[in-house]
């Protein structure tokens, strides 16, 4: 056995030191989350919302039209766009009818 004694101001010092390096390691991580959320956030110019505002009730109302009138959407091949609603009205009366495919070559 050694006649070597602990020394109980060491270990306090070292406690101490590894309590100061925790606690700055999290407060470093918490800032730097802070941070990362703030630049996340941050709007690029405060003229650009009404900008983007406005295109956006504009591709609504492009996608209510879409989705509430009758449309072509190949003349040539006969194929419309139904409203939504008389869409699944014709699904209720007729039944899902997959369309007729093609058998493939042999």
């Amino acid at each position: 056995m050694s006649d070597e004694k602990h020394d109980p101001d060491a270990y306090n010092r070292r406690r101490a030191i590894s309590t100061i390096i925790g606690t700055l390691g999290g407060v470093l991580v918490i800032v730097l989350m802070v941070g990362v959320m703030l630049y996340a956030t941050h709007e690029t110019a405060p003229d650009d919302s009404a900008a983007r505002q406005a295109k956006l009730a504009e591709l609504r109302a492009a996608e209510q039209k879409a989705q509430s009138e009758f449309s072509w959407i190949d003349k040539n091949k006969g194929t419309v766009r139904l409203p939504i609603d008389v869409a699944m009205d014709k699904v209720v009366v007729e039944g899902f009818k997959l369309p007729a495919t093609v058998p493939a070559k042999k």
